[in-house]
């Protein structure tokens, strides 16, 4: 089984990641009125720490955490990935375990949005533990998202 391993997310690698962007996410983004690039570049800027995701030296996704108060530890995760994400499913998400525990160890309060049409992503996000509330309208046009969020202890 091929194994999953973070590195600090570059420049460089946002423009991999963007370049190879899952449909989902590219709808998803595009939602919101971003493509995965500005995701990825606006990550970078404004994430304490951002990551690459490899498996097998292939890039699998970018992903953070940014600060929404840093005051009352709450951060907003987010991630885009490509469709090796696919391909790697079981090592992508128990890589995605030890990636958790690892923000929850500087952020007591996780939340964000996601896409009702990405299933995928809402499956892995249960997986993980996350509670993903019922969807409410959101993004440009007033899309059905589910705002998920997992708080310090959840795990």
């Amino acid at each position: 089984m091929a194994g999953y391993k973070v590195t600090p997310a570059t420049t460089g690698d946002a423009y991999l990641i963007a370049d190879r962007a899952r449909e989902a996410d590219v709808v998803e983004l595009a939602a919101v009125g971003a493509t995965p690039l500005d995701c990825l570049l606006r990550g970078l800027l404004n994430s304490p720490e951002a990551f690459t995701g490899w498996i097998d030296d292939e890039p699998v996704c970018m992903f953070g955490v940014s600060a929404i108060s840093v005051l009352t530890g709450y951060g907003a995760p987010w991630m885009v990935g490509t469709d090796a994400i696919d391909r790697h499913a079981i090592s992508f998400a128990k890589g995605s375990k030890d990636v958790i525990d690892g923000m929850l160890s500087h952020w007591d309060h996780l939340t964000n949005y996601v896409d009702a049409r990405n299933k995928r992503a809402i499956r892995w996000l249960k997986f993980l533990g996350f509670r993903v509330d019922e969807p409410v309208p959101y993004g440009l046009h007033g899309e059905p998202f589910h705002q998920f969020e997992m708080r310090c202890g959840n795990v």
